[in-house]
């Protein structure tokens, strides 16, 4: 709280009529002195015609916000605040994998984990947390796709951060539970310590850093339409690809965890899971080779239209 009231950042905020509507507005002012430029935070049982998602196509009012003030960041919250979005003062935005890699890489820089700690993320999330942890020493456990996963590691002990992709987060100390707010309050800290401390940095600027050393991860999540019927068979295929290659690579393992999770011999994965309420095929795609990250969804799409 102290570096936060020092740095005194500029701050937007959409609590898109959710949940968190009052209570965070009431955090930013009356706990940490800021006068922050709210957006949506009156009841509204339709959310304003739209998902509250603060996914980045959401989050556009945003973004003008926070360049057209120029402020610092824009902080964002789903409807039962258990999620959060994040746009940086470049207007950049900020993805629940890189967020989750940001406060990762700050705790360890700021000496703010033990020798014991882990970090636990769902297979569908980023593996630049698992370079991070490397790094220091630290393993990264993988679990499958849900939060129960995580928090279930939480209990244990020892877990610094747990995080998904889909903007879950919670880190050791707090409730095992995913927390928006708590994952907006950290990026606030993480922004308020780069302009103290780092020259006015803003958050993608550190990002860049973490990426200088760890390698740029471009990563995708894309929903492909299929037949009911054909969802098994899809996931077969993955899951049976152990000696097969993809667009000119070889497959190095195959994780069935939750779905079929296919690495590649330099480290590039697709994960093939299908949705349980719906007619579609989830694949999360990630590669530091930009080129063969295009070529790893092209490749994805064409296999799955051909089963």
């Amino acid at each position: 709280m102290d570096i936060i009231k020092k740095a005194a950042p500029g701050v937007a905020l959409d609590t898109m009529n959710g949940a968190g509507s009052i209570i965070m507005p009431e955090i930013l002012k009356s706990c940490l002195n800021l006068k922050p430029v709210v957006f949506n935070n009156f009841r509204d049982v339709l959310f304003g015609g739209k998902l509250p998602d603060p996914s980045e196509k959401n989050l556009e009012n945003l973004c003008e916000a926070v360049i057209s003030k120029k402020l610092d960041l824009g902080l964002a919250l789903d409807g039962d605040a258990d999620r959060f979005g994040a746009i940086d003062g470049r207007g950049t935005y900020i993805s629940p994998n890189n967020a989750i890699a940001l406060i990762l890489h700050y705790f360890i820089e700021r000496n703010r984990h033990s020798s014991t700690d882990i970090a636990v993320r769902t297979v569908a999330t980023t593996h630049l947390i698992d370079s991070i942890c490397a790094s220091a020493c630290m393993e990264a456990v993988e679990t499958p796709v849900g939060f129960k996963y995580i928090a279930k590691k939480m209990l244990e002990g020892n877990v610094l951060i747990g995080g998904e992709e889909s903007g879950g987060l919670s880190i050791k100390g707090h409730i095992p539970e995913k927390d928006g707010l708590l994952a907006n309050l950290l990026l606030l800290e993480i922004q308020s310590y780069l302009k103290i401390e780092k020259n006015s940095m803003y958050l993608s600027d550190y990002l860049g850093q973490i990426y200088k050393k760890h390698g740029s991860y471009y990563n995708v999540r894309l929903d492909i339409e299929v037949e009911p019927d054909k969802k098994n068979r899809i996931i077969d295929y993955f899951r049976n690809l152990s000696k097969g290659e993809i667009s000119g690579k070889k497959v190095k393992k195959v994780i069935t965890t939750d779905g079929g999770k296919v690495l590649m011999e330099d480290g590039s994965w697709v994960l093939v899971r299908a949705s349980g309420t719906e007619p579609l095929i989830r694949c999360y795609i990630e590669s530091t080779d930009k080129k063969y990250f295009q070529n790893l969804q092209a490749a994805t799409r064409k296999i799955i239209s051909g089963i």
